[in-house]
């Protein structure tokens, strides 16, 4: 996802990323629900889009004001330790893809202290 307000900006990222892929399947998003419970529900095993699987990077929050957070990074985010965070009710509002097993993207979600909605940072897979 791309953090920017303008369709125009985005579309050069995309273009930029295609160019040097060959091939980039992206749309402009149109989330029927809210970012959060996307990404946590990607993290408690619901399929994700065609291409993508989860990356080793998420940051967990508790939804209370001033609850607790949690960053994993270098970490298989379908363990149970993880799973059990979620079942305590912490939501996703970061978490890494991976696309075609070579591009890893990391999503963003609405923050309580953020009125980003999403910010990526890509780095091409080895």
């Amino acid at each position: 996802m791309i953090d920017t307000a303008s369709r125009k900006a985005a579309e050069t990222v995309i273009s930029v990323i295609r160019e040097a892929m060959g091939s980039f399947p992206a749309v402009p998003a149109n989330a029927e629900g809210a970012p959060r419970a996307l990404l946590t529900s990607w993290i408690a095993g619901e399929a994700l889009p065609e291409g993508f699987a989860l990356g080793d990077e998420c940051e967990l929050i508790d939804p209370v004001d001033g609850g607790a957070v949690i960053k994993c990074r270098r970490q298989d985010l379908e363990t149970d330790g993880i799973q059990e965070h979620l079942k305590t009710g912490k939501q996703a509002i970061r978490v890494s893809l991976v696309f075609d097993d070579r591009l890893e993207v990391l999503s963003w979600a609405m923050t309580r202290s953020s009125a980003s909605s999403n910010s990526p940072r890509s780095s091409p897979k080895p």
